[in-house]
């Protein structure tokens, strides 16, 4: 698995509409340093509450995207598919793609010392040298028949704090070792979002 160019979008807009139901932009203590922004402690207690008293309250969670390129095996984006909201992916296309290149071991998520592994990979190749040749629609049907779900998908996902949040707290010390890098490394490039983890 590989996570990579990580992004994130409208903090600044975020905890300023965070203040917006009370009207309280003038104790605002968020700034602009060097192009960065640094959210105050004000606004970091006031968002501390908001994400304590729960979904209804800390709507400006949703209001904080990210963009994230995530190249993981299918048996994991079958469980990322659970946090559907506030999602959006543009994937690379098996459809289009698959076929056009023989498979190698770096095509999967597979341990190393799987041997058994080799066999599969073979039998997918010969598959796609015949579909090569053929085009038959039945060839391609088997291609896609005996696709494992360790083969790796590169995905540019966009989600939002809140969605973060519901999955850092449902897949923490998950058995998948992919969530527990995912986790991670999502925390440690996202900037407050371990704070609001903890609040």
């Amino acid at each position: 698995m590989e996570i990579n160019n990580i992004k994130v979008f409208n903090l600044d807009g975020a905890i300023r509409g965070m203040r917006n139901p009370l009207n309280s932009h003038n104790l605002s203590d968020s700034i602009y340093e060097s192009n960065n922004f640094t959210i105050g402690s004000r606004d970091m207690e006031l968002a501390q509450r908001l994400i304590k008293a729960g979904k209804d309250h800390r709507k400006f969670l949703r209001q904080i995207f990210i963009s994230v390129d995530i190249y993981a095996p299918e048996y994991w984006w079958k469980q990322y598919h659970t946090y559907k909201v506030s999602t959006t992916e543009n994937s690379t296309s098996q459809m289009h793609t698959l076929g056009k290149r023989l498979l190698k071991k770096e095509d999967f998520e597979i341990e190393k010392d799987f041997y058994e592994f080799d066999s599969v990979l073979s039998l997918m190749n010969r598959l796609i040298s015949e579909w090569q040749k053929n085009k038959d629609p039945l060839t391609w049907r088997k291609l896609i028949q005996i696709m494992p779900q360790s083969f790796i998908y590169h995905k540019t996902c966009t989600l939002t704090y809140e969605t973060l949040l519901s999955i850092c707290s449902a897949r923490k010390n998950h058995k998948l070792k992919e969530w527990n890098y995912f986790i991670e490394k999502i925390k440690s490039d996202c900037p407050y979002l371990e704070v609001f983890l903890n609040h």
